[in-house]
């Protein structure tokens, strides 16, 4: 039971740690992350990841295609 209140604990603080970071990443606070926001928060990660990471192909990415993406090993997690 402990370990699964710690395991649950564990998921929403890295929840809300991911949010504050998409938050940051996304500038302009339009609720995806552009090309060039891409670049600034990943940059020393190939422009590749942003295609493949791009799902819907719409050229920028929405907080859950960060989410997969990162989760996939696409993206750095850090």
């Amino acid at each position: 039971m402990k370990k699964s209140i710690a395991i649950t604990a564990s998921m929403l603080f890295a929840t809300a740690s991911f949010a504050a970071d998409f938050k940051a990443m996304d500038t302009d606070a339009n609720g995806v992350i552009s090309e060039i926001e891409f670049v600034a928060a990943y940059p020393s990660t190939p422009e590749a990841a942003l295609v493949a990471a791009d799902v819907d192909k719409s050229g920028s990415l929405d907080e859950a295609e960060i989410a997969a993406a990162t989760e996939a090993g696409v993206l750095p997690s850090e």
